[in-house]
């Protein structure tokens, strides 16, 4: 009886300490690497999040995760984004516009009690409707202290629907979605972004950095009638 209990015990343990090495990531100050699939109607493509302190840099592939057809590179402290083009090996800073209008106040949020597993994690769904948009998007999020994920949400909020429906949900500091699902309010699916692979480690500054034989794009100023 006692074997089976110590054996009962040293499972127990073995599971727990699994379950610890897993969620590791999922607290504290983060640094290291976030692989997202992004797929709608049209394309699948891939998305890859380096984080590190203030800095954050979004590698955006193509099909089957081959060539590297973009990237931002955001600076939180400085509250700036640039995008780089590897392709053509040129960058731009990105013109980030303040909120200078009332909050748009057709939002429905609806925080369900449903939850489901994604790659080990429990996550639980918040929903987020907009009839003027015709839109829904689903977020299954977990909490975490994933600090850079507020202040990239503010920055970006203007770049991707997904982004800023998450912004409109109350109380939405330290959640994270492992899945989001954007849907029309008749139910067709627009675009699905699904965490693939969370790896925590140090990185580079030299991931942050804009290669010195890029030239930055400078636009011709508009005409002015």
């Amino acid at each position: 009886m006692k074997s089976k209990i110590m054996h009962f015990l040293r499972k127990s343990l073995g599971a727990l300490l699994l379950f610890l090495s897993g969620t590791a990531c999922m607290a504290g100050t983060f640094e290291g690497s976030i692989k997202f699939v992004k797929k709608s109607f049209y394309d699948t493509t891939f998305l890859q999040y380096y984080i590190k302190d203030h800095q954050i840099r979004i590698d955006k592939y193509g099909r089957q995760g081959g060539e590297l057809i973009e990237t931002l590179l955001v600076d939180l402290e400085k509250q700036t984004v640039t995008a780089v083009n590897p392709i053509k090996k040129l960058y731009r800073p990105l013109t980030i516009a303040s909120e200078d209008q009332a909050p748009n106040q057709g939002y429905k949020i609806i925080k369900t009690g449903n939850f489901r597993e994604i790659n080990g994690v429990r996550c639980y769904q918040w929903r987020v409707r907009n009839r003027r948009l015709n839109s829904e998007i689903a977020y299954w999020v977990t909490q975490t202290q994933f600090d850079f994920y507020d202040d990239l949400l503010t920055l970006l909020k203007r770049t991707e629907r997904i982004y800023r429906f998450f912004i409109e949900i109350p109380g939405n500091e330290g959640f994270f979605p492992m899945l989001s699902v954007e849907r029309t309010l008749l139910r067709d699916e627009r675009e699905r972004v699904v965490v693939q692979q969370i790896d925590e480690g140090s990185l580079s500054e030299r991931l942050f950095k804009i290669p010195d034989d890029y030239t930055e794009l400078v636009l011709s100023p508009q005409i002015q009638s």
